[in-house]
């Protein structure tokens, strides 16, 4: 059991903006598997004290436009349709991640089969 500090005692994180400006600064630019243009880092890791709240990146709306779904429940959907051997962009969708789409291209999805 955790016990949580009182809100007004909780201090804010600053270890994501951290990792973003040194991404910015060290990271280095790769193509992905999606061959879409990234920076990346290696080997980073981020601890939290859970006393001081659920740590959860509020650096974008968590709201998708129009879907009516969070990036948080997405997420949970997308772990939940994975564990339960979900293989299709539409068997995904049933889970509620739809976020997939625009990767499962012919194009994309030919390299892997």
């Amino acid at each position: 059991m955790i016990n949580y500090k009182e809100f007004n005692k909780r201090i804010p994180d600053s270890q994501y903006r951290q990792l973003l400006q040194k991404i910015k600064t060290d990271g280095e630019r790769v193509v992905t598997q999606m061959n879409e243009d990234a920076i990346m880092i290696l080997g980073h890791q981020m601890r939290f004290k859970l006393d001081n709240g659920f740590p959860i990146i509020t650096e974008r709306d968590l709201v998708s436009p129009g879907k009516g779904l969070s990036q948080f429940q997405m997420a949970i959907g997308e772990l939940c349709a994975f564990l339960n051997g979900a293989r299709t962009l539409e068997e995904m969708k049933k889970f509620g991640c739809g976020w997939w789409a625009p990767w499962v291209i012919a194009e994309k999805c030919g390299k892997r089969g």
